[in-house]
């Protein structure tokens, strides 16, 4: 493949060039395409990251040989995590819970608690997607916590 095409997807249209925190906006550009589908968003999450894998896995393969192992500027696998977060057909989706999902998944891709560190360590393709899906599915988890217990709070508060 052309290493200008492939420099076009791991960068997700050269957002991960940008010269600060360019993960941060491959997630905001993961968020621009999620919200054009006409069916369910869940679903569109689901096949669009699949798909984003698919396409990109050895365009990421070969622009880290020229630029080295998970280098900064591949930022697809921020968009791949940030489309995983979205599959969740129990997610309710709003404004608010669009942005806490955001704010929580760079915090886990940057902080990268175990076992994300762990995977991060690890040297290759797959390893550039997987340590960003398990910030996605700590993300999905979080959030998932976060509804129902804003659901039983008020609950409880009518309750007494």
């Amino acid at each position: 493949m052309n290493s200008k095409l492939d420099e076009l997807l791991v960068t997700f249209f050269y957002l991960g060039k940008l010269p600060k925190m360019p993960g941060t906006f491959g997630s905001l550009g993961g968020l621009l395409i999620l919200f054009s589908p006409e069916f369910d968003l869940w679903m569109y999450s689901l096949i669009v990251s699949f798909l984003l894998i698919l396409i990109s896995y050895n365009s990421v393969k070969r622009y880290e040989k020229i630029h080295g192992n998970d280098n900064s500027k591949i930022v697809i696998d921020e968009v791949v995590g940030m489309m995983i977060i979205f599959s969740n057909p129990y997610m309710e989706i709003s404004e608010i819970w669009v942005l806490v999902s955001f704010v929580l998944f760079r915090i886990f891709d940057i902080l990268k608690p175990f076992p994300i560190n762990k995977i991060n360590e690890k040297i290759g393709s797959h390893f550039v997607f997987l340590d960003d899906i398990a910030a996605a599915l700590f993300t999905m988890i979080f959030i998932q916590l976060l509804q129902v217990f804003s659901r039983i709070v008020p609950f409880w508060i009518n309750f007494l």
